[in-house]
């Protein structure tokens, strides 16, 4: 699955409802052990991804993406409505969108979990490079974003019932705004043995945590 695009949502899927009702009836989607999903892209939202069924269940299981992008929300997944999105064995790749790189969430009903995963903005991640960029010596409010990851957010989510993470990875990821990893509003977190290695922000490193909270047992931090 390569060279996919969508000219308005979703590069490869989008999940709809049959009614506004909220027991609209559930979409399914299950996709394991596909090593080869790459270069999909969204003129607007959802890059991989679009879901808008307060009833929709996703789940991806031992599996490769990589290369995906939308030009304003949600460079792998937008969900405007939905109930669950689970990544287990599975990695995304060199993702990027101008809020919510890997994920834009504006669902109140969703859940949202990570088994020994891996999330990797950039192929290679340079310090120099991002402090060359930023030239924080000067920094006066108005700072032009860099050429690295260029999205205000990389996990952007609202009011979430949760985010659940078991041993994922969490790497080479930088934002020029506020959570190099998360960005989490009116939500929780609830982590066992993540790590989150060489990510970057102006503010909060691995995340932003606004009117949430986080819970961290054995995660390791490393060089945000």
């Amino acid at each position: 699955m390569k060279s996919i695009e969508a000219y308005r949502q979703g590069g490869v899927f989008y999940l709809s409802r049959t009614s506004d009702a909220p027991n609209s009836n559930p979409s399914y989607i299950n996709i394991t052990e596909c090593d080869s999903i790459y270069d999909t892209y969204s003129w607007l939202d959802g890059g991989f991804v679009y879901m808008d069924n307060p009833n929709a269940e996703m789940k991806i299981e031992k599996s490769s993406l990589e290369q995906m992008k939308a030009n304003y929300t949600g460079g792998v997944f937008y969900i405007k409505t939905g109930k669950q999105l689970t990544m287990s064995y599975s990695s995304i790749t060199e993702v990027n969108a101008t809020v919510g790189a890997m994920m834009y969430s504006i669902a109140t009903g969703v859940t949202f979990n990570s088994t020994r995963s891996t999330y990797k903005c950039l192929l290679a991640y340079s310090k120099n490079a991002i402090q060359n960029q930023l030239d924080l010596s000067s920094y006066d409010g108005d700072l032009k974003k860099p050429n690295t990851t260029n999205a205000e957010s990389i996990f952007y989510i609202l009011g979430a019932v949760g985010t659940f993470l078991d041993d994922s990875e969490f790497l080479n990821c930088f934002v020029p705004n506020e959570g190099g990893i998360f960005s989490l509003i009116l939500t929780s977190i609830s982590d066992s043995a993540s790590s989150f290695h060489k990510n970057a922000a102006l503010y909060g490193g691995v995340a932003n945590c606004n009117s949430c909270t986080m819970d961290f047992t054995g995660t390791r931090f490393e060089k945000n």
